[in-house]
């Protein structure tokens, strides 16, 4: 069964194996992280971080998958909605509307996920394209 759930100390080992073994850049240390993980086979499938120490905004700190999961578009697909629905439902109900993330310019694959789930981009800074996603719909119509 896959299940997400937000992260706890215990689940440090793994969720650092997972940026080891996924060649990922170390990027900030999020505030909040959540996983996805497959109880059955016991392994922690992919993750995401928030930070919430910017000054009006959440901002997503990294989504990481492991590299098998990557390599199944079906897989990669399930992992990233499971995660957005979970993590975008917990959000809402600390009354986060919205939140930012950074996509790199090279990663047209992420920049039309997120497009279709919603978001806008606003701006380009340091290499990445910069976009605000919406947690409930029609919460970007609502601050225009």
């Amino acid at each position: 069964m896959i299940v997400c759930r937000r992260a706890t100390k215990s689940d440090a080992s793994v969720c650092l194996a997972l940026l080891q073994g996924a060649n990922t850049q170390a990027t900030d240390v999020p505030d909040v992280m959540f996983i996805c993980e497959d109880t059955e086979e016991g392994r922690l499938l992919g993750m995401v971080g928030l930070q919430m120490d910017h000054p009006g905004m959440v901002v997503v700190a990294g989504y990481t998958v492991q590299p098998d999961v990557y390599a199944d578009p079906e897989m990669r697909r399930a992992v990233a909605e499971d995660l957005r629905v979970f993590v975008h439902g917990w959000m809402a109900e600390k009354g986060c509307k919205a939140y930012v993330c950074g996509v790199s310019k090279r990663n047209t694959r992420m920049q039309r996920w997120l497009e279709r789930q919603g978001a806008r981009r606003y701006a380009k800074k340091s290499g990445l394209l910069w976009y605000v996603v919406p947690t409930v719909p029609g919460a970007l119509e609502e601050a225009a």
